[in-house]
């Protein structure tokens, strides 16, 4: 590592899946950092996801990669095939699942324990000024607050999906009312410990909510760093333009983001003007091929790469939103379906989901409980009248103020620094 010898302060950021594969989380911590460069000396500690070197230094920025024997054997067969790829893959899903069953932190606990020796390294070779943690993973700022403990390091938190409301997290597991007590128990005191709390409006429907507001624990509601200066090219370049191209790209899990309302509606068009193309990851994979081999106008592309599936969207006329089934999870696509202006259509699950596109002036909201013929209508009568139109770029930059890169770069970087507010607020 190198010493530091500008007047820079030090800041270390637990990142989760960062580099090269960035997750959701990772993208928008991605879109903070590109602005920090020139204003701080930064060090990135994340998982380790190529199986490269420990100790890296990237763009200007330095890395510290985590890698526990699971997952370095897992990224080795992640692109492989044959059967013996097949029975590392589910043997390490077996062994994930049980230490899910058992285990407080789920499996992230070799990664807590790797940053908390990482930063103790770190600080005997200079001052650290500021942790910022982001979950997920929990276990990122759950290693950010013993850091605190131990070696007096303020942190900064960014809670992007709340680790106490995420259902999914403990469906198996023996001791889950007593692990999700503890979930709840120490994100709050992980707030109460934090030199500042940034949190999505997901957070204000969350059951920690009105304790955090109550005990008068420093946070702000924000968004996420997704909205910039710039907007792709998005004419079409694949001729077929007498054609609607409707996209959805995201993940489809069970229990937290499900494709049956999208295949109900989908199923219901009696028209050739129409094509979905589908980029997807998650345990539906075979349903959807399956169903989009029956369906016409339905292009399933399964897994791509990220550059593909932006490409995709870029050439799109209409895209689609799937709600979470969580109420309190907001999908970080969202905002970057904003960053085009395009049409959206939102399959949403819960009624308090519509609240996000209430400023977004072309959008089409749908229920995901009942898809009827009347909303198969709307879609198709939206779609037609709206292909080609787009919201301007300052309307999306206005409306919503706190998605944008500039503003989250600035108040989260204020907050490391200076210590922010030290006063709650819920703006």
């Amino acid at each position: 590592m190198s010493d530091n010898t500008s007047n820079k302060k030090e800041i270390v950021i637990f990142a989760g899946d960062y580099f090269p594969h960035p997750s959701p989380n990772g993208r928008c911590l991605q879109n903070l950092i590109e602005g920090w460069k020139d204003k701080a000396n930064i060090t990135i500690i994340a998982y380790n996801q190529d199986n490269k070197g420990r100790y890296r230094c990237i763009d200007g920025v330095e890395y510290i990669f985590i890698n526990s024997p699971a997952r370095a054997l897992g990224n080795a067969v992640e692109y492989k095939k044959g059967i013996f790829a097949k029975i590392v893959k589910v043997a390490l899903r077996c062994w994930r699942g049980v230490k899910t069953a058992f285990k407080w932190l789920r499996y992230d606990g070799y990664y807590y324990r790797g940053c908390v020796t990482a930063v103790e390294n770190l600080s005997k070779k200079k001052q650290i000024d500021g942790i910022l943690a982001a979950c997920y993973p929990f276990s990122a700022i759950y290693a950010a607050y013993i850091c605190k403990k131990k070696f007096n390091i303020d942190y900064v938190t960014y809670i992007m999906d709340v680790n106490s409301e995420a259902k999914n997290l403990r469906k198996v597991c023996f001791l889950r009312k007593k692990y999700e007590k503890k979930d709840f128990d120490t994100e709050i005191d992980i707030m109460a410990s934090a030199k500042q709390n940034f949190v999505s409006e997901g957070f204000l429907h969350s059951r920690a909510y009105d304790i955090v507001r109550n005990k008068g624990i420093r946070h702000s509601i924000v968004g996420f760093p997704i909205i910039g200066d710039n907007r792709a090219n998005t004419e079409s370049a694949d001729g077929i333009q007498n054609k609607i191209k409707l996209f959805y790209g995201g993940a489809f899990v069970q229990g937290v983001r499900e494709p049956q309302a999208l295949m109900k509606l989908f199923s219901g068009i009696d028209s050739d003007d129409f094509i979905l193309t589908l980029c997807t990851v998650g345990n539906y994979q075979n349903d959807l091929a399956h169903w989009a081999h029956g369906v016409k106008g339905v292009d399933f592309r399964g897994t791509v790469d990220r550059d593909e599936a932006r490409q995709l969207l870029d050439e799109a006329d209409i895209l689609i939103n799937v709600g979470n089934l969580n109420e309190h999870q907001i999908p970080s696509k969202i905002f970057e379906y904003f960053q085009t202006g395009k049409p959206i259509i939102n399959l949403y699950a819960d009624e308090r989901q519509i609240r996000m596109f209430a400023k977004y002036p072309l959008v089409l909201n749908i229920s995901q409980k009942e898809i009827t013929k009347d909303d198969i209508s709307k879609m198709i009568e939206f779609c037609r009248q709206n292909k080609g139109k787009l919201v301007a770029l300052d309307v999306v930059k206005e409306n919503y103020k706190n998605y944008t890169i500039s503003y989250l770069q600035q108040i989260v970087l204020d907050a490391l620094q200076d210590g922010g507010n030290n006063e709650a607020r819920s703006d």
